[in-house]
């Protein structure tokens, strides 16, 4: 029996109370359920297509049995006290269909599942536990503030990711919208990464697709990606991550924009090998994974019933970084939720699949490291010598253009090398900017 038929039925039984059901049946063209009763009657279940219907059934089982699931601000294992289950391996057989994702699933889900997890639990989450971080996820949100069209209210939370797609096609007037909607938001700290979308900030891309987009040709493809990321970076209290990390908290947090070859937008890669590379880069034991791109099974089914996900970034997650969350978006139909025992994968999605920017903002808690007060005298201490390196600097380039060299000059590049390096130590977490 498929998974289709089995939630088919289990709603069924839902809806008829004592009524037993004797069987259901999809019409031909896999668009009518019904359910026969014990006294002969019918009732339809659902005229939807198959793949809507999967998707219904398993989010509508996953809240009938809400009791049984475990809330979302920590990890299912925290919450029991039991040892954190980790994913079989990903069979020899699987691996030879990565071009396949479809396909190697089918494998796949026969030795490990994606479970759903009940919506409510993450837009309408429990009052926040002293102790931890609570981060606010969106996705996708594709110009929607340039656009006219009111986004869900953003609820409190120390750190606002993103996961990508800000915009249409990352023209630098949709990137200047985006930073000023962006950088008014309340939240202490927030975290951004570029998307499939955001044409101008992949520079090797750009100057094919600004020609495929007709982007207006007066700024040269690398100044325009140069500017997009100098917008970005100025946004107030932001960080815009692209293969590196930070903390908050002492929670560490890693961004890669990058994604399967999808038309030749941005951030495109062939599958196998060159998107491995890309996630073998997320050190392990990293705590909230943010990528563009879901990983294979999680998140990634589509509308066509064809899945998108990246197989290796699902065996570097599992087998290797074993994150507490991994915070995705790029495939809007998959919002929602789901874990694998070990990792809670989560679709932050906020446009629908006709892009309307419908879906709630998706919130989780994460046990802090370190304490507040550690975090901020931290923080203090990378102020202190990035205010010395400005200082230094501005000092050096007040004097005569002839008197800039020698002990001056040195001592300025270790004053700013030294800031650099407590920002990378601080912010980055060891990470690679390559993109």
């Amino acid at each position: 029996m498929t998974a289709f038929t089995t939630h088919a039925i289990a709603l069924a039984s839902a809806r008829t109370s004592l009524r037993s059901v004797t069987s259901v049946v999809t019409d031909r063209d896999g668009r009518r359920t019904e359910q026969r009763l014990a006294d002969g009657s019918e009732e339809v279940v659902a005229t939807l297509p198959p793949v809507a219907v999967e998707q219904q059934a398993e989010q509508k089982s996953a809240d009938m049995y809400s009791d049984l699931t475990l809330p979302q601000a920590e990890p299912e294992s925290t919450r029991t006290g039991s040892t954190p289950t980790t994913p079989p391996p990903i069979s020899a057989a699987a691996r030879s269909l990565v071009d396949e994702p479809t396909r190697a699933w089918q494998i796949i889900s026969a030795k490990q599942q994606a479970r759903p997890l009940p919506l409510e639990r993450f837009t309408r989450p429990p009052a926040q536990a002293p102790g931890t971080v609570r981060f606010v996820c969106i996705s996708d949100t594709h110009s929607a503030e340039a656009r006219g069209r009111p986004l869900p209210a953003l609820p409190d939370g120390d750190v606002l990711l993103h996961a990508g797609d800000f915009t249409q096609t990352g023209r630098l007037e949709e990137i200047a919208s985006f930073c000023k909607w962006f950088g008014s938001l309340p939240h202490k700290r927030k975290i951004v990464i570029a998307g499939n979308h955001d044409l101008s900030l992949h520079g090797a891309s750009y100057g094919d697709t600004s020609r495929r987009f007709g982007h207006p040709a007066s700024t040269e493809p690398a100044e325009a990606s140069a500017q997009a990321r100098a917008m970005l970076s100025a946004i107030p209290n932001c960080e815009y991550l692209c293969d590196s990390g930070t903390s908050v908290r002492g929670v560490r947090v890693w961004g890669s924009p990058w994604q399967p070859w999808f038309h030749d937008w941005a951030f495109n890669l062939p599958r196998g090998d060159a998107c491995r590379r890309k996630w073998e880069l997320i050190p392990a034991g990293t705590d909230v994974v943010m990528t563009h791109g879901p990983a294979l099974g999680h998140g990634d089914l589509c509308s066509s019933g064809m899945r998108a996900g990246c197989l290796d970034l699902l065996d570097e997650l599992q087998q290797r970084i074993r994150p507490a969350y991994h915070v995705f978006g790029h495939i809007h139909e998959g919002y929602g939720a789901t874990t694998d025992g070990r990792t809670t994968y989560v679709n932050a999605s906020t446009c629908t699949l006709r892009y309307r920017p419908d879906h709630a903002p998706l919130v989780f808690d994460v046990p802090a490291r370190e304490s507040q007060a550690e975090a901020l005298a931290a923080d203090m201490e990378a102020a202190e010598l990035e205010a010395l390196a400005v200082r230094e600097f501005m000092k050096l380039h007040a004097t005569p253009r002839d008197e800039q060299h020698g002990s001056d000059g040195e001592e300025t590049a270790a004053a700013l090398a030294e800031a650099a390096a407590a920002r990378a130590m601080r912010r980055k977490g060891g990470g690679h900017e390559l993109c």
